[in-house]
């Protein structure tokens, strides 16, 4: 069994697990020096709500030009607009 120490953050004397805590009060510790990558998480997640709002751009888009035999494409980044064959211009996406 475990030594018992009075923990350094509550004081209360529980059996030791590191750095002079108790094991509720190391955890807790542990998460708030190594919190979770938050960043990287909402930017993947940004990132994929930024693609379906292009392709529901691209959808929108492409209903309307269907009238006049047009067509609309997303090309690396750019929003491509062609109505007969011809195209009309490109739109940076960002």
């Amino acid at each position: 069994m475990p030594k018992q120490v009075v923990c350094r953050n509550c004081g209360q004397e529980r059996p030791h697990w590191a750095r002079g805590f108790c094991r509720p009060c190391y955890y807790r510790w542990y998460r708030k020096a190594n919190p979770p990558d938050t960043v990287s998480v909402l930017r993947e997640r940004l990132e994929a709500n930024r693609e379906e709002a292009q392709m529901q751009i691209v959808d929108a888009i492409n209903e309307i030009l269907d009238k006049h035999d047009g067509h609309c494409s997303l090309r690396d980044g750019l929003l491509v607009l062609e109505v007969q064959g011809v195209v009309l211009g490109e739109v940076k996406l960002t």
